[in-house]
């Protein structure tokens, strides 16, 4: 057996815990379906490149952020974001979402060390004057633990993970669906048949990348690959929001938490 394997098989309960315990479950109540878009982390491409593309089709998106990254030059994911890119963001209308400070790990830290960099991401928004809290969060790497999201419930309005799939009837808003958009635009037909099964059961459905460049890394995707499926759920007739508008509109409530 590889380890690889092993490494997936090891990994499998804690993927079971956080998809079916501590769940806080709605259904989603909408006239026609809707499509949310997301960044994680927030490399600068995807506001420069990412950002001119939702410009282009008129659309809103959830920049979720981890303030501890400001103005690092090299990641995985190209340069991160800088305090005016911050500002550009809520000019444009778009949301910012929170990712913890540090990009903490829910599966390697303690839920108290989790829920402090959840708070110190939280006093830096307000510091930096970019807004008094965050509505919605992303767990770094899509990993929650039933620990995490108990405690992170009052935190949030509704918290988004990278397990895919449609948002709808007995959605878990401390933990929704996700779909990746990865690559080139080899897994278009895929993402084709999402938008199509969401519009055919009047869902709520949410896709997630990172870097928005010609040339993008592995977690993220061309500007070609998110104009067609941007353009693809506009002609499906799907409603595009940031999380927190539809959050609003999928649930029938505009009350903060």
């Amino acid at each position: 057996m590889s380890s690889g394997l092993i490494a997936r098989l090891t990994r499998m309960p804690r993927h079971w815990a956080a998809q079916t315990r501590s769940r806080r479950i709605r259904n989603v109540h909408c006239s026609r379906p809707i499509i949310s878009f997301c960044f994680d982390d927030f490399p600068r491409s995807a506001l420069t490149e990412g950002g001119a593309v939702l410009g282009h089709f008129g659309v809103k998106a959830t920049y979720y952020v981890s303030l501890g990254l400001m103005d690092v030059e090299r990641s995985s994911v190209g340069p991160m974001f800088r305090l005016d890119d911050l500002r550009a963001v809520m000019a444009a209308g778009h949301e910012l979402g929170c990712h913890t400070f540090d990009h903490a790990d829910a599966w390697t830290c303690s839920v108290a060390q989790f829920m402090d960099s959840i708070s110190r991401n939280g006093a830096c928004l307000a510091r930096l004057g970019c807004g008094s809290r965050f509505r919605s969060f992303s767990y770094p790497k899509g990993q929650a633990t039933p620990g995490t999201k108990t405690a992170i419930e009052s935190r949030f309005e509704c918290c988004r993970g990278i397990y895919p799939g449609i948002n709808a009837s007995g959605a878990d808003v401390n933990l929704l669906k996700a779909c990746s958009i990865y690559g080139h635009g080899a897994s278009l037909e895929r993402l084709h048949k999402l938008i199509r099964a969401n519009c055919a059961v009047g869902g709520w459905l949410v896709f997630y990348t990172h870097d928005v460049s010609t040339q993008p890394s592995r977690f993220g995707c061309t500007t070609d690959f998110l104009s067609r499926v941007i353009d693809a759920s506009l002609g499906a007739g799907a409603t595009i929001l940031p999380v927190s508008s539809a959050f609003d509109l999928a649930f029938g409530t505009s009350a903060g938490k």
